[in-house]
């Protein structure tokens, strides 16, 4: 997840290069920017620490760090090779708010105490503050009622891409802004107070236009003839803080037999062929498979190899599994939770725009998934087509990185069912929702398919909360 020492860096490194600091400018106090951002000041130490080694600081004890990277002019060039080079991603992030960030704020919104309603009115009381800032800030504290840490970690991964809360005296016009921005956080305020939504979401989608249009006089004059650079999308890195590569391919692993790529009953291949695979050495492929075997979706035999375990192979009670597969057990739970804020407005919106052949296939697998019994492929086959099939890049990468993560979801949803009726209970499509889907309804199978999601969410914390997660029934709020 997101280290908060790594975004201090993020932002001062930015705003330093940007130009925002002159040479020998010194910045905020320790214990400012430990107010700013939350934490600790041995967490504002690390991040100054890396900006000393990196040579943008210099620290002397007792004294504020100063800066000694001279961005002069190149800060300009720089703002504006930013802005090109994400031009069409921030485009396409516009179009994106309304299926993911207004359904998650609403959500946060209806979930605030007057506690949280307090931190955005002192936030909009603190006149030295960068407003752009308190506004990014304002909307964290909106999210964080829903107590999910990936719907964070993504918030913040998105204000890493767009640079704007970084970018603040950036330029004349930025700092022109001040009143207007100060007043879409009044605003933001009230509708919250009054239970209006709506206009929130149409305060945001004012200050970001009103900023893309800023950065943008900024960057180039009207009338310009632009060429624009080779394209930086969006990307979501869940994973920042854990670099084994024996994870990826566990998930990658679990979805293939989801998919009937490798089928229950059948036997992978050799860790030696799986290891050419994936391009990574034996030793790592052997402890993949072992992960794999700790969570029951595989067995090994002595001289005969790995095998596919079937639902009913597989036991009642787990073990106590290790502490790494756990946490990706509980960040696939906070990824279902994200799904199931937001999948409704998405699957309808993929569906009615993608082509006719993309939505026959996906029909296909549903109902092959629907005749087989096996409710486990039935959310990875939808996040599938959402992350593949979505006309928004956006959408299209937060749920490939949901898919992604949906593989650790797996053992929660696969364990043993005791009867028929249990099944039933289980799975999110029926003969009804696929005659929905047949017929092109597809705003009322979205309905199903998110109703029967939210229904599942407190069994998968139960049983998440089970295996040893003490935190599973506290966080993920609806």
């Amino acid at each position: 997840m997101q280290n908060r020492s790594y975004l201090i860096y993020e932002y001062f490194k930015s705003r330093i290069t940007f130009g925002c600091y002159s040479i020998c400018e010194s910045l905020p106090s320790t214990g400012t920017v430990g107010r700013q951002f939350a934490c600790s000041p041995q967490t504002v130490r690390k991040a100054l620490l890396r900006m000393r080694d990196e040579g943008y600081i210099s620290l002397s004890p007792g004294r504020r760090a100063k800066v000694v990277y001279d961005a002069g002019h190149k800060g300009n060039h720089l703002l504006k090779d930013h802005l090109l080079a994400r031009k069409e991603g921030l485009s396409d992030l516009y179009g994106s708010v309304e299926f993911i960030w207004q359904r998650l704020t609403d959500t946060g919104i209806r979930l605030m105490g007057e506690g949280d309603i307090a931190f955005l009115e002192g936030c909009a009381s603190r006149k030295e503050a960068d407003p752009l800032w308190l506004f990014t800030v304002s909307f964290w504290a909106i999210l964080r009622p829903i107590k999910n840490d990936l719907i964070l970690n993504l918030f913040w991964n998105t204000v890493r891409y767009i640079r704007f809360p970084y970018l603040w005296d950036s330029g004349a016009r930025i700092a022109s802004d001040v009143d207007f921005l100060k007043s879409g956080l009044l605003r933001v305020i009230s509708s919250i107070k009054s239970g209006d939504t709506r206009n929130i979401a149409e305060a945001f989608y004012e200050c970001y236009s009103r900023i893309v249009l800023t950065l943008n006089a900024e960057a180039y004059s009207p009338g310009e003839a632009v060429c624009l650079p080779p394209q930086i999308p969006f990307q979501w890195e869940i994973w920042r803080i854990r670099a084994q590569k024996c994870y990826t391919a566990a998930a990658s692993l679990i979805q293939k037999i989801n998919e009937g790529i490798y089928p229950e009953g059948s036997f992978l291949p050799s860790a030696s062929a799986l290891a050419h695979d994936y391009g990574v050495s034996v030793m790592t492929m052997r402890r993949t498979i072992r992960l794999l075997n700790e969570i029951s979706v595989t067995k090994t035999y002595n001289g005969r190899g790995t095998q596919v375990l079937t639902i009913n192979e597989r036991p009642r009670q787990q073990e106590k599994l290790s502490p790494e597969i756990m946490r990706n057990m509980s960040l696939s739970l906070q990824g279902l939770h994200l799904v199931c804020l937001t999948c409704g407005e998405v699957m309808r919106d993929t569906l009615a725009n993608a082509e006719s052949a993309d939505r026959d296939a996906f029909k296909e697998r549903l109902e092959g998934i629907f005749e087989n019994k096996n409710p486990s492929c039935i959310l990875p086959a939808c996040l599938k087509f959402i992350g593949e099939k979505n006309r928004l890049a956006y959408v299209r990468t937060v749920y490939a990185s949901l898919y992604e993560l949906s593989a650790w979801t797996s053992p929660l949803f696969s364990y043993p069912r005791s009867s028929e009726e249990d099944y039933e209970s289980s799975k999110y499509i029926s003969r009804e929702s696929l005659y929905l889907l047949r017929a092109g309804k597809f705003v009322e199978f979205a309905e199903i398919f998110h109703k029967k999601l939210a229904q599942d969410l407190p069994m998968l914390q139960k049983h998440l909360a089970q295996l040893g997660a003490n935190d599973a029934l506290e966080m993920c709020r609806m």
